[in-house]
């Protein structure tokens, strides 16, 4: 952490694109101006917080809705009736595999009649 000690009308720069000024002190106040590029957002820290903390809620929040409506959704059909293949003629095997299903019979020698 960085302490820097500044008089009113004096900078600092962050990086290349944050000018820190101190416009004003008034007792135990000091008012500060922020130039930061566009699209850089700055905020007081006790709002940041708050922010912080709703985004946390908002996500929790989507992360239940989207399991209740997932867990609300019926089942389609064809998940929920068994798997039914059809068999073709060869030997109770099923359509399309044919031989490939099939264990071949070793050639028959004089060793394995």
């Amino acid at each position: 952490m960085l302490v820097l000690s500044r008089k009113q009308g004096q900078s600092i720069v962050v990086g290349n694109d944050i000018v820190v000024t101190v416009k004003e002190i008034r007792g135990k106040t000091v008012r500060l101006s922020i130039e930061t590029p566009a699209g850089v957002p700055v905020f007081r820290e006790e709002i940041h917080k708050e922010i912080l903390a709703e985004n946390r809620r908002a996500a929790l929040d989507a992360v239940a809705t989207e399991r209740m409506a997932t867990a609300m959704l019926p089942v389609p059909a064809s998940v929920s009736t068994p798997l039914q293949i059809p068999f073709g003629q060869n030997k109770g095997e099923p359509s399309g595999l044919g031989k490939l299903a099939t264990r071949r019979k070793a050639p028959e020698t004089k060793e394995n009649p």
